[in-house]
């Protein structure tokens, strides 16, 4: 018989009791419990994020333990989650760690100063009285096209309906209130209708979700919260590779995820009944997409890296999630490549590149750097591997752009001033905040345009917060050089993509920055160090998560664009096999 432990974790002052296995990994534990503390490494002790205090019981340090802590630290009791197994019951601190167990949805929801509006709206209510002229017809239905004077295709949650309107004498004094589009009724009934959708961003760190009126284009409601496939890998790469070991590895990861976002569709639809749900659309990267799925994602990993499909995914609710709460579709949206996914089509549908005179750049900035740019004649997109440092991963002290995370940095008459996501106590630095402290670490002379971090040797770390708990946040030499080579590649593939544009930086009419990163972004930071060209500073508009909000445009105008046809017009740039890319990723490792 397995003997149970309990482990007792402090967060903020609160306790929470969870259970454990004897052998179990401290990691997992957690994590199955909800309380995702952050691991982008996956669990294999690479990255130093999963730090735990110790407060009772024995954990002996593992030889990780002594790489990312110092003595005093190590007799104080941290240690890394990953590395740490349940030999006895235990008391631990993560009130100091990357914990996500308790976010604030709107650092997820990206809003932006960026405010395309909707257009009207894809659904309408019809009334229609039930007379007597009803049964100089073959159907209900052919009664109905006659009355709406269209040939309209019927859901079967529609025919269901109408055959329980229809089931008893029908008064001549009833309404039969029609809900549809210009071509499909989606219900009927003999009280007034209403109509929702759910948008869905799918995102690597973190899945958003807004619930929307069909009727209005109104949102009704959001949620947000963290990607529960961060247990397997910060980066996408590190999670197929596990969905690849078997198939129960690929089910496992597909599972966990369904469950996060059904439990979301609950919370979301907790006021209105789950019937009323008409159509949801998910947008995510081709990686993310396909492991929700349960496809086998093995051919992203390595060359020629080919996807599945790159059509617009259509099935219903209870295929994917195996139950039948929401009858409704749902729409994947498409990939435009490989690793240009249906998150940028959405951001596509959203800044409405594809229709404009003038060429625009749009740029997703992260683990992978995504970048179209274009006008109604031509786009072409490129993708760069950045690696994670954009997003505080493998960074020292980084951290994602959650609560407490450093997101700015100035230095003020001799005194440096720091913003926080949230206004919290710092936690680590985020993109943004690594961005602003290279920026003034180059003004003041303390880094050199080559990279070199001119501090004493022995401290190894420019400071920028002494904590209360005897640790400080701050950047290392070797942070520096991870922030060189992620704004080098994507820099390299900006201006390669400009050149296959045959334009200038003068030509380029608006940049759009998706996402948080953007959100927070001083434009004359990343340009100072060189991830923006200076010329087009004044030109960057941020949008906020494009993902979300393009779904949820697409949502309500579907028939707003022709995802095929925007497909077929794009051209793609693979990067890696580019003559110049190695040229100009030299040019520009530099600050």
């Amino acid at each position: 018989m397995e003997q149970s432990l309990k482990i007792n974790v402090i967060i903020k002052n609160k306790m929470y009791i969870i259970n454990a296995s004897l052998g179990d990994s401290l990691l997992h534990v957690l994590q199955d419990s909800r309380l995702n503390i952050s691991s982008p490494c996956g669990g294999k002790g690479l990255c130093g994020k999963c730090k735990v205090i110790v407060k009772q019981g024995f954990v002996p340090p593992s030889s990780y333990d002594k790489v990312y802590f110092n003595k005093k630290q190590l007799a104080s009791g941290w240690r890394l989650a990953c590395t740490t197994h349940i030999h006895s019951s235990l008391t631990i601190d993560i009130t100091n760690s990357h914990c996500k167990c308790n976010e604030d949805k709107d650092s997820f929801l990206l809003a932006s100063s960026y405010d395309q509006a909707l257009d009207t709206i894809p659904m309408m209510v019809s009334s229609l009285p039930m007379s007597k002229d009803l049964y100089g017809h073959n159907s209900v239905t052919q009664y109905i096209n006659h009355e709406l004077k269209g040939s309209y295709v019927y859901s079967l949650k529609a025919l269901k309906a109408l055959g329980h309107s229809i089931k008893a004498t029908i008064s001549t004094s009833q309404t039969l209130y029609v809900l549809h589009n210009s071509s499909t009724v989606f219900n009927v009934g003999t009280e007034p209708l209403t109509a929702y959708g759910i948008a869905i961003d799918i995102g690597t760190t973190t899945l958003a979700f807004t619930l929307v009126n069909l009727l209005n284009g109104n949102v009704i409601d959001s949620y947000a919260c963290m990607n529960p496939q961060q247990r397997y890998g910060h980066d996408i790469i590190s999670r197929i590779q596990y969905a690849s070991k078997s198939d129960n590895h690929l089910s496992e990861i597909s599972t966990v995820l369904k469950k996060s976002l059904l439990q979301a569709i609950q919370a979301l639809t907790s006021t209105i009944p789950e019937d009323y749900i008409e159509k949801i659309i998910l947008s995510g990267n081709t990686a993310m997409i396909q492991l929700l799925l349960a496809i086998d994602s093995t051919s992203l990993s390595y060359t020629p890296f080919t996807m599945v499909t790159q059509d617009t995914i259509v099935l219903p609710f209870h295929s994917l999630f195996g139950t039948s709460n929401c009858a409704c579709t749902i729409y994947c949206l498409p990939a435009l490549a490989t690793y240009i996914g249906g998150d940028i089509t959405a951001g596509l549908i959203l800044t409405k590149m594809y229709e404009s005179d003038k060429i625009q750049l749009l740029i997703d900035i992260g683990t992978n750097g995504e970048m179209v740019i274009g006008n109604k004649n031509k786009l072409i997109c490129a993708s760069t591997a950045a690696g994670p440092a954009f997003e505080g991963a493998n960074i020292q002290c980084g951290a994602g752009a959650v609560p407490g995370a450093i997101c700015s940095y100035a230095v003020d008459n001799g005194h440096a001033k720091i913003s926080t996501i949230g206004n919290k106590p710092p936690i680590g630095i985020c993109g943004t905040g690594i961005i602003d402290i290279v920026s003034v670490l180059l003004e003041q002379r303390i880094l050199s345009n080559t990279g070199l971090l001119k501090i004493d040797k022995a401290s190894e770390e420019m400071v920028v917060v002494d904590k209360n708990d005897d640790t400080t946040i701050g950047l290392t030499q070797k942070d520096i050089r991870e922030l060189q080579l992620a704004k080098s590649a994507i820099r390299s593939g900006l201006e390669i993509i400009i050149e296959e544009m045959n334009c200038s930086y003068d030509d380029i009419e608006s940049v759009y920055i998706a996402g948080g990163f953007g959100s927070k972004l001083h434009l004359n930071h990343a340009a100072h160090i060189g991830l923006l060209p200076e010329a087009l500073e004044h030109k960057v508009k941020p949008i906020g998560n494009a993902s979300l909000r393009g779904a949820q445009i697409y949502m309500l105008h579907p028939n707003s664009v022709d995802l095929k046809q925007l497909a077929d017009k794009v051209c793609t740039i693979e990067l890696s096999n580019h003559v110049r890319f190695n040229e100009y990723f030299m040019k520009y490792i530099n600050f």
